[in-house]
């Protein structure tokens, strides 16, 4: 029986490296200001900056393309969404500051968003891609949620580019997405322990 829970784990930890989350922070995008963030660069603004770098990676990982570039990054997905107006509410602290049938239009379409950790799970073994903030504060940032056990999840932060096991308490709010015109997301496949 152990030989068998180890055999999973590295078929699990195999599976689960092949999608590669964008570093918020990298030079050759981390120093794009955000449309009506007072100045803020994608690497500064921990909200959006760490939201457009996790979606900007989802869609690379697809092969589509976000505006006029055939590799989706996130300079690129920032500046396409102010263009199609992707904030509505540039004072909010919550996910209504985001009009998410924008994305939909891009080809992710929002499912919903919850606090509830159980939903979450369900989310996650569903197929959706979710992404949860790590706090209620107005400083808190997104984290890609990769798998999940009772306990904890594991998650990439586009802050800290290596997958990170934490726990479910440190996950406030997350929101699920479904891919709505392509198919070769490899990110949703979970696999359990």
């Amino acid at each position: 029986m152990r030989v068998q829970v180890f055999v999973v784990i590295a078929i699990l930890f195999a599976l689960g490296s092949s999608f590669q989350i964008y570093d918020q922070c990298d030079r050759r995008w981390g120093l794009t200001v955000v449309a009506n963030s007072s100045g803020e660069t994608l690497c500064e603004n921990y909200r959006l900056g760490s939201f457009y770098t996790i979606i900007a990676s989802v869609f690379a990982d697809a092969k589509k393309p976000c505006g006029n570039a055939p590799v989706c990054t996130p300079d690129v997905l920032a500046k396409t969404l102010d263009e199609k107006k992707f904030r509505k509410n540039f004072n909010s602290l919550t996910t209504d500051e985001f009009n998410f049938d924008v994305l939909a239009s891009l080809g992710l379409k929002l499912i919903g968003c919850t606090s509830d950790r159980k939903q979450m799970v369900k989310n996650l073994y569903s197929g959706g891609i979710v992404i949860a903030n790590d706090s209620p504060s107005s400083e808190y940032y997104w984290v890609l949620v990769r798998q999940a056990t009772e306990r904890h999840a594991i998650v990439a932060s586009p802050r800290n580019i290596y997958k990170q096991k934490i726990s479910w308490l440190l996950l406030h709010k997350s929101c699920t997405f479904k891919s709505v015109s392509y198919t070769h997301l490899t990110l949703p496949t979970i696999y359990s322990v």
